[in-house]
């Protein structure tokens, strides 16, 4: 089994996420439900709107959040691959000083 990592493919991820978590939270989604509820004052239809409403900004507010952490998440990873890519190759050349000239 093996695996490849592409640096740039985790980073452009990780913007992606930011981006549809930053675009998200602008979306007016419970502004619809709120339409209704002030069409309807004192109805149980209000009312349920009104609590639709708030579900709605709750949830997309959680939602934009865990993506934009997710976009973090991802950076992160992308930083610790690459740190670990120039260590492998830093060491890679140190151990290559190393050798005699005939082994190089």
């Amino acid at each position: 089994m093996e695996y490849t990592i592409t640096i740039e493919a985790l980073r452009a991820a990780a913007n992606t996420a930011r981006a549809a978590g930053e675009q998200a939270a602008g979306v007016p989604l419970g502004a619809s439900a709120d339409a209704v509820a002030q069409a309807m004052p004192g109805s149980r239809s209000a009312a349920a709107a009104t609590e639709l409403a708030e579900r709605w900004r709750s949830r997309l507010t959680g939602w934009s959040g865990d993506v934009a952490e997710h976009g973090e998440a991802l950076d992160a990873s992308a930083a610790q691959y690459q740190d670990s890519e120039d260590q492998a190759e830093q060491d890679l050349r140190h151990a290559s000083d190393r050798l005699p000239a005939a082994g190089r």
